[in-house]
């Protein structure tokens, strides 16, 4: 009797193992899927060498989020080519409870010189990240939000493109 159910046991054990591996493979993961952020969207002018979907946003070199999406659109106004970023944005512990609370406070710093540049941390590695600072007095890249779209951090330009 024994016999016939060692297969069943072994199967089970498996299984179970499959399952365990899967549920920390998934807790361990960089995007927490639990976790409430914010989309919102730069337009850039320049290129973005180094730049990869899942890099990280900084403020003031705190990593406050991720590059969830980089994609091509028209300026019809500027007659030229841009690249919008989709910035994925993880609200400070103190607004976990009310998301909502980001939107003003990120319009405030907006209006007080809030604007994204790409920056290259490491030129080892090549590897760029948008970085979010202060840069008061600077009018910076931004197109218009569109209805029903993403709110838009305007752009200044990188240290290289300004040299």
């Amino acid at each position: 009797m024994s016999e016939t159910r060692k297969p069943f046991w072994i199967g089970l054990f498996l299984l179970s193992g499959i399952l365990l591996m899967a549920l920390i493979l998934l807790l361990l993961g960089r995007d927490n899927w639990l976790r409430q952020h914010r989309d919102y969207v730069v337009y850039f002018t320049g290129a973005l060498d180094g730049l990869d979907v899942g890099a990280d946003v900084t403020y003031r070199g705190v990593r406050i989020g991720q590059v969830h999406e980089i994609s091509l659109a028209w300026d019809a106004d500027g007659r030229d080519v841009v690249i919008p970023v989709v910035l994925r944005i993880m609200p400070p512990a103190a607004m976990r409870g009310d998301i909502s609370a980001i939107d003003p406070l990120v319009e405030q710093l907006i209006a007080r010189g809030l604007r994204a540049q790409l920056q290259t941390p490491s030129l080892l590695t090549g590897k760029a990240i948008v970085a979010l600072d202060l840069f008061p007095g600077k009018p910076g890249y931004q197109r218009p939000q569109e209805p029903g779209g993403l709110a838009v951090i305007p752009s200044v330009p990188s240290r290289a493109d300004q040299a």
